[in-house]
């Protein structure tokens, strides 16, 4: 089985292609986690979904399905007003949308990632292609050097 959490897999702005797990369900079953609050960037919205990609019926017949049901029973819901929205959100919101979102994620990225560069002791080793955040390496041995020598 795989896991598949995709939760930032519509905000792919790179060269790298984004490709949902899902299709590989025919070959091994796939659980898919994804998330308004991410896609639809509205933090804190706490409302996702769980999606099966198994023809084969192998999660309904381990019982895998069902647990996941029982666990939906007790997990707390999101606030009514979200509740509400998700429809709108789904049914109105147009690709243009997402369009100006990846462009605003690739522009931050890019002035974060030019920023950290100006920084000696951060890198920045591979600018994103999709997602929120960055990963920054600290030089950690430059800098704790230079701050025993300015400290001495």
């Amino acid at each position: 089985m795989v896991i598949a959490d995709e939760v930032y897999g519509h905000l792919v702005f790179g060269n790298t292609h984004f490709v949902p797990m899902g299709v590989f369900g025919s070959i091994v079953p796939v659980l898919t986690l994804g998330s308004i609050s991410k896609r639809w960037i509205v933090p804190g919205w706490r409302l996702g979904w769980l999606v099966t990609s198994d023809p084969n019926g192998i999660l309904q017949d381990l019982g895998i399905v069902d647990s996941i049901k029982s666990f939906l029973n007790i997990s707390s819901d999101p606030a009514t007003f979200i509740q509400g929205a998700v429809p709108q959100i789904l049914e109105k919101t147009e690709e243009e949308f997402f369009s100006k979102i990846t462009d605003i994620l690739r522009e931050a990225a890019d002035i974060c990632c030019d920023r950290l560069k100006e920084i000696p002791c951060i890198t920045c080793p591979k600018k994103p292609e999709g997602s929120m955040f960055v990963m920054a390496l600290t030089a950690t041995r430059n800098l704790l050097s230079s701050w025993l020598k300015r400290n001495q």
